[in-house]
């Protein structure tokens, strides 16, 4: 595989692999407003580093960031590289927010002590945007309908061809409410979890009838409109 591919090819790779890593070395803050699903993040720079080098980009120009940024992660750069080769993998996926700098240097490190980064061109920007895509296309949906309490969800622990919605948003309905001690996920995360879900997914998908909110997550407004219009089971 190359040492560079696509968020497409990354995705395709995805769709029918589980034995991989995914290491997003964007900043925490970053990370905790969304990422991709299984993704391990090991910032290179982390969020008071990434003020600092935003600031020196803006007022000294990229040299300058470059430099301050180097300065800033040479005192945990041997850190660093051995939490990046405790995650990594026969195949590890690096991204950045664009697969610009951060990633190409993360990767560069990464290569010096004889790992194999592939780095993903576009970086989380691109995924994003392609995740997004996919959820305008849905499969056959099958809704399975009926009253609260009725085992609709011990139903679809029981069906391969099920998606349970109320897992996915780590909550359990209008009447039951939050998992406890379980927060829900971010908006963005449960998107994305989503479309790597129908970027897999077989032709016909059962899903439980749901209202456009679980919880303070929303369903994406095409996926609650196909799910309006598909036939359902009571």
């Amino acid at each position: 595989m190359n040492e560079v591919i696509s968020a497409q090819e990354a995705l395709q790779f995805f769709a029918i692999n589980a034995d991989y890593s995914l290491i997003d070395v964007r900043s925490e803050g970053e990370f905790e407003l969304g990422h991709m699903p299984v993704a391990a993040n090991i910032p290179i720079l982390n969020n008071e580093h990434r003020h600092l080098v935003g600031l020196s980009y803006k007022e000294e120009g990229q040299e300058c960031a470059i430099a301050l940024g180097n300065k800033l992660v040479a005192p945990i750069k041997n850190q660093l590289l051995a939490r990046w080769r405790e995650s990594a993998k026969d195949k590890t996926f690096v991204y950045c927010w664009r697969g610009g700098l951060r990633s190409k240097i993360s990767c560069e490190w990464m290569k010096s002590e004889g790992l194999t980064p592939i780095r993903i061109e576009g970086g989380y920007k691109a995924l994003r945007r392609l995740l997004l895509d996919q959820l305008h296309t849905f499969p056959e949906f099958l809704v399975l309908a009926g009253m609260t309490g009725s085992g609709k969800t011990q139903i679809l622990e029981n069906l391969d061809l099920a998606l349970d919605l109320e897992d996915l948003a780590q909550h359990r309905g209008s009447a039951f409410g939050n998992l406890p001690l379980t927060p829900q996920p971010k908006q963005q995360n449960f998107e994305n979890a989503l479309g790597v879900y129908f970027y897999k997914t077989p032709k016909k998908v059962i899903v439980e009838d749901e209202s456009r909110n679980i919880g303070a997550i929303k369903l994406p407004d095409q996926m609650f409109d196909h799910m309006a219009i598909s036939p359902s089971v009571i």
